[in-house]
């Protein structure tokens, strides 16, 4: 469970978003692609694009027939998208840590924000950018007299 959430987090598709993301299988390093892995399970890429993308979660003969695919069992996906949260947490924690905002307020916004980091990696950068420029603004104004 997180933050308070009923929601439990599906470490398959972290797993499945991380190979797919990397294009590169995780212990063989060979180039893997949605395509490739719906030949190998007999599905349309389709369905593979709709599991990644969150839009279905898929069964469990489904993301068996997955891990299969990249050579791996359901239990060492399972267990390979834990590994990436917990390293992606701590990614996170630093980030958080080394923020160059003064601003109490902004660095709530930044934290916020950190949430859409991997799926919108383009618009987290602007938004974190437009953040510190922020911060500056109002460091500037406040160290301005009157």
């Amino acid at each position: 469970m997180e933050g308070g959430s009923n929601k439990k987090t599906d470490y398959f598709l972290i797993a499945l978003n991380y190979i797919l993301d990397t294009k590169k299988h995780p212990v063989t390093n060979r180039r893997i692609t949605q395509a490739k892995i719906a030949d190998k399970c007999g599905m349309n890429q389709s369905n593979i694009s709709l599991l990644k993308s969150g839009k279905r979660t898929g069964s469990v003969n489904t993301r068996e027939k997955i891990a299969t695919a990249l050579d791996m069992n359901y239990g060492d996906m399972c267990k390979f998208g834990k590994d990436i949260s917990n390293r992606n947490e701590r990614n996170d924690s630093e980030m958080i840590i080394d923020f160059p905002v003064k601003d109490n307020e902004l660095r709530i916004l930044f934290i916020k924000l950190i949430k859409i980091k991997r799926t919108m990696p383009k618009e987290f950068n602007r938004i974190a950018g437009r953040i510190e420029a922020l911060d500056d603004l109002i460091s500037d104004k406040a160290e301005s007299p009157g």
